[in-house]
């Protein structure tokens, strides 16, 4: 995928490591979504990667229970890719 066609590609992140993953990304020029169970969890890495690479580069969707069915159905929808780490 071209990112210099400024096609706005989100990429859903779950998991511990993908911490790595989204750095990757976002360092690469996409936009990432990423999952957590409370914001609380995610505001430090959230306020850095915002004043890293801008505004707007990461968000978050929260699922408070993973084990729902449907769960993550709105945190999916029109991603391309999904990567759990």
């Amino acid at each position: 995928m071209n990112v210099s066609t400024n096609v706005v590609t989100h990429y859903l992140i779950l998991g511990f490591t993908g911490t790595h993953v989204v750095e990757a990304f976002l360092a690469a020029g996409y936009k990432v979504r990423g999952t957590v169970r409370a914001v609380s969890k995610i505001l430090v890495l959230q306020a850095m990667w915002e004043k890293k690479y801008g505004a707007g580069m990461f968000e978050v969707a929260i699922v408070e229970d993973f084990t729902k069915d449907g769960a993550f159905d709105d945190a999916m929808k029109g991603e391309l890719l999904i990567i759990q780490g």
